[in-house]
């Protein structure tokens, strides 16, 4: 008796910690079993399309700008942009053409 006292002991950390991970082991068991059995307990996804999600987020975290100097710049910004990326493409055509005529 007095053995199995000295044995006991010396593996009590580990017994409980075997008990603690049982227990929850079985109460993760229990909870998979009941969400399969009960649809109502399911977790429903609302599927979105990729633009719709983009589109929230980018609402989300952009404020608009109310400033009417502020907007101005950013309108003669963007057509100067628009006007570059237009020089560029058409200056590209105009080198796919000669060297098709070099050839």
């Amino acid at each position: 008796m007095n053995m199995l006292y000295l044995i006991s002991e010396q593996y009590l950390p580990l017994i409980i910690i075997a008990a603690l991970v049982g227990f929850f082991g079985v109460v993760v068991i229990i909870i998979i079993l009941v969400r399969r059995k009960f649809s109502a307990l399911q977790i429903k996804k609302e599927e979105k399309n990729e633009e719709e999600l983009i589109q929230e987020e980018l609402d989300r975290i952009l404020v608009p700008i109310e400033d009417e100097k502020i907007n101005q710049e950013m309108a003669a910004d963007a057509q100067k942009v628009l006007l570059d990326e237009q020089k560029k493409k058409a200056a590209q055509k105009v080198e796919v053409k000669t060297t098709k005529e070099d050839k």
